[in-house]
């Protein structure tokens, strides 16, 4: 499938809603063939979302990839669930210690830990 127009974006949005919300598992391949054209779509038109520039951020990011919840991510950087609420707030800088704990637990290239704030 390919999306050459707003218009035909706008259809296949509307298709994958209404797929999605039904949640029929004969729908899968279509939902997948959907999402891979608004994707290519989407990135094609610039809307491709930002990449972090803080440890907040991309601390956030890696949640949402591995799909975890804050008290897991707090267990296996080895801190407590409230230090890391309080980097995820804004409110506390990360330690170095936890930079490298970052780096090596979370697979997060050293080069990218460092560009953050």
């Amino acid at each position: 499938m390919n999306i050459a127009s707003t218009s035909d974006y706008n259809v296949a949005l509307a298709e994958f809603e209404q797929l999605a919300l039904a949640g029929q598992k004969e729908n899968m391949l279509r939902l997948i063939e959907l999402r891979n054209a608004i994707d290519g779509y989407e990135n094609a038109q610039g809307h491709e979302p930002a990449f972090p520039t803080s440890y907040a951020g991309r601390l956030e990011l890696e949640m949402f990839k591995h799909r975890l919840k804050q008290k897991q991510l707090a267990v296996i950087l080895g801190i407590p669930e409230s230090r890391l609420s309080e980097i995820l707030c804004g409110k506390r800088t990360p330690s170095l210690e936890l930079v490298k704990k970052m780096h090596t637990e979370l697979h997060i290239p050293a080069n990218e830990l460092l560009s953050l704030q």
